[in-house]
């Protein structure tokens, strides 16, 4: 996985702060964090939702031509797909893997909450 630690991400050098890139990651940290229902970590609406907002912030930061962010986005991008393309998931499998995304944001905001 591309987010080993802090330590990893502190070796790149990230572009100035951008109220746009940070908004729309904080939006899909709260939509893995927090389910419409403990019930239904997999609903397919939400993970519909998280997977075009992984694919927005994709998009945006290939045009932004900065590519250690698209590289953090593209890895992204993949961890969500593979939640979504999962077929039959159990709730627990799907909770796991939203807090998974949702850890691999936090660590992502930590460090693009610093730029200035």
């Amino acid at each position: 996985m591309l987010f080993v630690g802090c330590g990893q991400l502190a070796q790149w050098k990230p572009s100035e702060f951008d109220n746009v890139e940070f908004n729309s990651l904080a939006t899909l940290y709260v939509m893995a964090n927090t389910p419409a229902s403990e019930e239904d970590w997999c609903n397919r609406r939400e993970l519909f939702g998280m997977k075009r907002m992984s694919l927005r912030l994709q998009v945006y930061s290939e045009h932004r031509l900065n590519d250690n962010i698209g590289d953090i986005y593209r890895e992204l991008n993949s961890l969500i797909n593979e939640l979504y393309d999962r077929e039959n998931p159990t709730d627990v499998y799907c909770k796991i893997k939203r807090m998974t995304v949702a850890e691999s944001i936090d660590r992502t905001l930590e460090v693009f909450g610093g730029r200035k």
